[in-house]
């Protein structure tokens, strides 16, 4: 057995999480020490216990790892130790890094550059298509989008960056043969072509409750900031964020209604000093000199093009000459109102148009 699957083993013993084993590892020098170690003397250190020093003392890891790695192979899965090159170099620097992140597609060193997008399961149809559009532009620039796989934001958050043809890295609380929810398996196999779908838990793993919280710190602590869209008061978007400003990254929200139960987190947050976010642009602001140059570049290149075809939209189109309100837009354009408002909300984060008091749109 290397080393680098005796971090596996280790990975593998219930109850012995990213911390305790690293003590483990501090005390015995081995992970092949740790497994031999007598019982009583693994009760001495300090987390263990009598329960999990009988556990350790009788696991037996050839077997173990060649059920894993069996498992790994149907599921077409790899994994990184946390000594291993390729493991992320932001993770590394964390309180609790995983001891082993298991892998679906690939992890590259230029995902370093990346921004997490979290929020509510149940968004509403503003945060939808803010989190999209966001997601989009950042990933059209050379972010990559990571987020947690859930419903709601998450999931918006993935399948906006696979769009706009940029990469994608979703976070599990489960085994990466346990896909949660079950309806984004075929999200994840796009996300595995074109990104990775990690975890930190042993195959098999189902989504309980108290893995969602370990699964957020690398959420956060693998990206160079973290973005909440909507977020009700007590989301774990929010324990995303926390984690975040512990893990030195930058926090990011958008701003919501203030009757919107969606908004009340994220407004929390802006209070509290998170980064206002209306454009992409105020994300850059913060993150530039970590991106370079040619991201603001990019997106004032892409907007100019817009503009340029504005005669080509019909909502920009009809407001070339004066305000007009929503209703006459709808009249004048024809196009469905949900349709309406989600292309209104799009041109207005994207700087082409603005809205004014009393349900008024005007070009820029």
């Amino acid at each position: 057995m290397d080393r680098r699957h005796e971090w596996l083993a280790l990975n593998l013993v219930p109850g012995v999480g990213s911390c305790l084993g690293r003590r483990l590892y501090n005390s015995y020098g081995s992970v092949k020490a740790i497994f031999n170690a007598p019982i009583a003397e693994l009760n001495r250190i300090e987390g263990v216990g009598p329960d999990l020093a009988k556990r350790i003392s009788a696991f037996d890891p050839e077997r173990a790892l060649e059920k894993e790695e069996n498992l790994m192979s149907v599921h077409g899965v790899d994994f990184l130790s946390f000594e291993d090159p390729g493991y992320p170099e932001s993770l590394c620097h964390i309180f609790d890094p995983p001891l082993v992140l298991y892998i679906k597609g690939q992890i590259f060193p230029e995902d370093k550059m990346s921004l997490a997008v979290v929020g509510s399961r149940r968004p509403t149809f503003y945060g939808k298509s803010v989190a999209q559009n966001l997601s989009a532009r950042l990933a059209t620039h050379g972010l990559t989008i990571v987020s947690g796989m859930a419903r709601g934001i998450d999931t918006n958050a993935h399948r906006a960056a696979l769009k706009a043809r940029g990469r994608t890295i979703a976070v599990l609380g489960s085994g990466l043969d346990r896909v949660y929810p079950p309806e984004n398996k075929s999200l994840t196999a796009s996300i595995a072509a074109n990104g990775a779908v990690i975890s930190e838990f042993p195959m098999g793993t189902e989504p309980l409750k108290q893995n969602f919280p370990l699964r957020n710190r690398i959420i956060s602590g693998i990206t160079l900031g973290t973005l909440v869209v909507e977020a009700g008061s007590t989301s774990g978007a929010l324990i995303t964020a926390r984690m975040a400003l512990e893990q030195g990254r930058e926090v990011f929200a958008v701003p919501g209604p203030i009757n919107s139960w969606a908004s009340k987190g994220a407004n929390s947050l802006i209070k509290q000093g998170a980064k206002l976010v209306e454009d992409v642009a105020d994300i850059y602001e913060e993150l530039g000199p970590h991106l370079g140059p040619l991201f603001f570049k990019n997106d004032q290149t892409r907007n100019m093009t817009m503009r340029k075809d504005a005669g080509a939209d019909p909502i920009l189109a009809t407001l070339m000459d004066q305000p007009l309100h929503i209703d006459a837009i709808i009249e004048k354009t024809g196009l469905p109102a949900q349709k309406l408002v989600s292309h209104l909300i799009q041109l207005e984060m994207e700087g082409i148009i603005r809205q004014l008091p009393g349900n008024l749109y005007q070009k820029v």
